[in-house]
Parts: C-alpha cells; sequence; structure tokens
C-alpha cells in the first residue's frame, strides 16, 4: 500500500488528519487494510479506533481526534489559546498542544484528565473545527496556570483584542465574575487603558514589556494618526511619546512587513514627520524580543534629547 485513496484524504482534510474507524469502514476497509495502512506508515493511531492520515496530522490532531470520540470534550486554557492564534500559545514546529480539555457536562473523563468545569453555552465557541472555549473565557481561565506569568497572559490578552474575538468590556466581565485567579486577568488589563487600541503584533506587546517598562515611563500612545499638511491620508505611529520639546514615533520595524521598496518610503515617511516635529525611532524587531538592551538605550536617549 503506497498511499491512501482519495476518499480516506477528503474525509481527513480540514479535520486536522483525523479519521475514525466507521469512516474507514463505510469506504469499504475492513481491519487487515487499516493495520497495513498504519504498518506503512500512511496512518497512525491516535486514540482507539480513530486514526490520523500521517501528511495531514498538524500540531492540533490529538485534541481533535479524543473530540472526536467524545464531542462533549471541549478545549480550554493553553489548547484553546493555541487554537485561537493568541501570542505566545501557538504551537512550535514539530510540538503538539497540550492536552488542556474540560467537561461541561460534569462528568469526569479519566482516559485523558478533563477537568469538569462550570461553562454556559455563550462561553463556547468553535474554530478551526474545533469546540473550544470562547476568548474571553480561555483567558480567565489561563489565569494562575503554571507557567503563565503576567507577560504571556498580556501577550494572549493583546493578540485577542487584535484579533477581534473579544472586547476591553467582555473581559473586565470575566474579572467581575469572581475567583481569586482571575485577578491576574484584572491586573493585566490594568497595564493599558481602556480605549488603547491592541497592540499590532507579538513584538510591540514585547517592546511594552520588555523596553518601556524597565525604563519607569509612561506607556506611549498606541497606533497614533499623524496628519501632515498636503497628505489626503495620516502617517500612523507604532508607538508616540510626547516630550516638551516634540514626540517621538517608535516604529516596531518586522522582516515581514518591510521589502525592498520599504526603506525609500520609511525615509520619505520621516522626512515629513520631521517637519511636523515628529522625530523617529526604529527598532529591529527580532532585536526588541532577544535582545532589548540595545532598544532600551536607544529609546532612553531619544526621549532625553526631546527632554531637554
Amino acid at each position: 500500500m503506497r498511499e491512501l485513496p482519495t476518499s480516506v484524504l477528503e474525509r481527513a482534510r480540514g479535520a486536522h488528519g483525523v479519521v475514525v474507524a466507521a469512516e474507514l469502514a463505510a469506504d469499504g476497509w475492513d481491519r487487515s487494510a487499516v493495520f497495513r495502512a498504519v504498518r506503512a506508515g500512511l496512518l497512525q493511531r491516535v486514540a482507539p479506533a480513530t486514526y490520523a492520515v500521517a501528511a495531514l496530522a498538524d500540531p492540533f490532531t490529538r485534541v481533535a481526534a479524543l473530540q472526536r470520540r467524545q464531542p462533549a470534550l471541549i478545549l480550554d486554557r493553553r489548547a484553546a489559546a493555541a487554537a485561537w492564534g493568541f501570542d505566545g500559545f501557538r504551537p512550535a514546529a514539530g510540538r503538539t498542544v497540550p492536552l488542556d480539555l474540560a467537561r461541561a457536562d460534569g462528568v469526569r473523563c479519566r482516559t485523558v484528565g478533563a477537568r469538569r468545569i462550570a461553562v454556559g453555552a455563550a462561553d463556547v465557541g468553535e474554530v478551526a473545527g474545533l469546540r473550544v472555549t470562547t476568548p474571553a473565557r480561555t483567558l480567565a481561565d489561563l489565569c494562575g496556570m503554571a507557567g503563565v506569568g503576567a507577560d504571556a497572559l498580556e501577550l494572549a490578552l493583546e493578540s485577542a483584542l487584535r484579533g477581534g474575538g473579544t472586547s476591553y468590556a467582555e473581559l473586565r466581565r470575566q474579572v467581575e465574575a469572581g475567583g481569586a485567579a482571575r485577578r491576574a486577568l484584572g491586573d493585566a488589563l490594568a497595564r493599558r487603558r481602556p480605549d488603547a487600541p491592541a497592540t499590532d503584533s507579538y513584538a510591540e506587546t514585547r517592546f511594552l514589556q520588555e523596553v518601556v517598562r524597565p525604563l519607569g515611563i509612561e506607556d506611549p500612545d498606541r497606533q497614533v494618526p499623524i496628519f501632515i499638511p498636503g497628505r489626503p491620508e495620516p502617517y500612523r505611529a507604532d508607538f508616540l511619546f510626547r516630550r516638551p520639546l516634540g514626540c517621538l514615533d517608535v516604529e516596531i520595524d518586522g522582516v515581514a512587513f518591510h521589502g525592498p521598496q520599504s526603506g525609500r518610503d520609511d525615509a520619505v515617511r520621516d522626512h515629513f514627520l520631521r517637519t511636523a516635529g515628529v522625530q523617529t525611532l526604529r527598532l529591529d524587531a527580532d532585536r526588541v524580543d532577544q535582545r532589548p538592551n540595545a532598544a532600551r538605550s536607544a529609546l532612553a536617549r531619544e526621549l532625553k534629547l526631546l527632554d531637554r
């Protein structure tokens, strides 16, 4: 057996590679055919009577297989955060998502260690074909988990707001629902102004965490439009610091957004902003995250020039 039939591939595609024995039987597969496919490496057994097409497996295959067998299971905490694509929780290459699963019906699930939680229909959603807790409930449940500190929670929070799956008001309601663990979510919300837009990327959140706050200065305004006379559209500052001698626009430059033309465009942009009394500091996204000391020194130096 060198390849799987099209019917099996079509069933698995869009289901994180998962097929169940009953579906294989409907396609005319007996147990010996399934065994040969497993031995050939075309199928992987991921749960009782549940298989994954090896070529279509992804980080969510195991949890998808468990959910196929037990539809009452809901992905929560880190698994839900990964499904929603929260910053800091996306699985690394070659890794699978944690088996964070819950049952809302109060029945203990010994086979996968799922916890029992009180969750209503309003707290359950669907993403990528998986039943998961909503973004707001996911953030609330992450609070107090081992290894999920204040910075990790803030990264997830900003990306949840950025994706539009929740709002500041909805997150406040989660905090007010009570529970000591949820105070951490309240603390994360307190780091930002209620009307502040979400950061635009992982690197922008890390800029606040690793560069701005260690200097003991105020958080800057985010995503600020700057109008230049004669231009119909404003420029937008990633972060804007206001000082007595002018303003400093800090741009977090990532490779994904900067092609060959961008250097020329950025030079023109920065020139026009200087004419409006706004200086620009450009910081590389990777250095902000991995080597923040240099970025911290550069920011402190530029702000000092505007404080004189």
